[in-house]
């Protein structure tokens, strides 16, 4: 899908950013008009690819956004006529099917391709093995399904492991 990606692209000092205007009925969500994301590259080919793949994935985000936001108007109307078959119909749907969130292993590479850049190889190689640790523990799965109590026991799992308390907490929050 073509996003006219060099509208999207802003440079600063010399480093390219991705810039895009959030659609309004989704503003609410973000709490802002617009995304503002560094591509941390003075490539304009990379910026374009970065951004390509950008555009792509917020197009399926925004996309999954709207179709819950419908499925939520829609339900809620339905469920006045038709309660009891809804929710019997809802308990038989695999949320898999609906969720277009990328497993844990596909988002690993997106953010290594967005953040790795210019970074040293270590980086990369703890990424990774932190990545590796928690499907080891808990599988992978789509990103919207790992819950808190998940969370937990990877962290549990981490300290087993006699990890130190600075590298559990690096491995447990955002890199």
């Amino acid at each position: 899908m073509n996003h006219h990606n060099h509208t999207y692209l802003k440079r600063r000092s010399g480093i390219y950013y991705y810039t895009r205007r959030i659609p309004c009925e989704l503003q609410q969500k973000y709490n802002r008009d617009r995304l503002y994301v560094s591509l941390r590259t003075r490539s304009r080919r990379k910026a374009m690819a970065a951004s390509e793949r950008l555009s792509n994935e917020l197009e399926t985000i925004w996309s999954q956004i709207r179709a819950e936001g419908i499925v939520s108007k829609v339900s809620s109307g339905v469920r006045l006529f038709t309660q009891n078959s809804l929710q019997s119909r809802s308990a038989r749907l695999d949320n898999d099917e609906v969720s277009a969130l990328p497993y844990i292993s596909v988002a690993l590479e997106t953010y290594l391709d967005l953040k790795g850049r210019d970074r040293s190889p270590s980086f990369e190689s703890s990424v990774r093995r932190s990545v590796s640790y928690l499907i080891e523990e808990l599988g992978d799965k789509r990103i919207d399904k790992y819950a808190r109590s998940e969370a937990l026991t990877f962290r549990d799992a981490l300290l087993r492991r006699q990890l130190s308390i600075s590298s559990v907490r690096l491995r447990t929050h955002s890199q």
